[in-house]
C-alpha cells in the first residue's frame, strides 16, 4: 500500500510541470502576448502543440485523480466507514473528474460556455470532494495521534475556497 502515496505526488509533479509547460511552449511560439498580462491557461492552449499538450495533460491529471479518490473511498470504507458520506464524497470526485476532462477537451472558439461551464463543476465539485473528506477525517477514530490532520486539511479546503471565489469574482468583474 506504501507505493500509492506516491501517486498524489505524480499527480502534482505532472500537473504542474505540465501546466507550466504549456504556458512555455505557447510563449515560444508567440501564441500569447505577456505584454497584455499573465494570460490564463486556457488562452495558452488554444492552439497546437500547446492545445494537444494540454489535453493531455488533464486526462494525465484526470486518470490520477480517480485513481486517488478510490483509493480513498476504499480505505475510508475499510476504516468502517462505508456510508452515505464516503459515497458522496466519491461520486463528487468522479463527477468532479469529469468537469476537467470537460474542460480541457472543449476550448475551441464557440464552445466557451462550455469549456467553462466544465471548469465551474470541477472547481465546485472538488471543493465539495474535499471539504467531505475534511469531515470523514475528522469522524475518523482510528488515528488518534493525527488529530491535526482534519484542521490542516479545512485550512487548506478554506484558502482554496476563498483564491477559487476570488478568481471567480475577478472574472466576472473583468467582463
Amino acid at each position: 500500500m506504501w507505493p500509492l502515496a506516491l501517486v498524489p505526488i505524480c499527480l502534482a509533479v505532472f500537473g504542474s510541470v505540465g501546466i507550466w509547460t504549456v504556458f512555455a511552449v505557447s510563449v515560444m511560439n508567440n501564441s500569447v502576448n505577456l505584454t497584455n498580462g499573465f494570460p490564463y491557461i486556457s488562452e495558452c492552449a488554444w492552439v497546437p502543440p500547446q492545445k494537444c499538450l494540454f489535453i493531455q495533460i488533464c486526462n494525465l491529471i484526470v486518470v490520477l485523480a480517480l485513481w486517488i479518490g478510490m483509493v480513498q473511498f476504499q480505505q475510508v470504507k475499510q476504516l468502517g466507514n462505508h456510508g452515505r458520506v464516503n459515497t458522496a464524497s466519491a461520486i463528487a470526485g468522479v463527477l468532479s473528474c469529469a468537469g476537467l476532462s470537460v474542460c480541457s477537451s472543449f476550448h475551441e472558439p464557440g464552445m466557451n460556455p462550455i469549456h467553462l461551464g466544465g471548469a465551474l463543476v470541477s472547481f465546485v465539485l472538488a471543493i465539495i470532494y474535499f471539504w467531505l473528506q475534511v469531515y470523514l477525517t475528522y469522524k475518523a477514530k482510528s488515528f488518534p495521534e493525527r488529530v491535526w490532520m482534519w484542521p490542516l486539511r479545512a485550512l487548506i479546503c478554506t484558502i482554496g475556497l476563498l483564491v477559487g471565489f476570488a478568481r471567480i469574482l475577478c472574472g466576472y468583474i473583468s467582463l
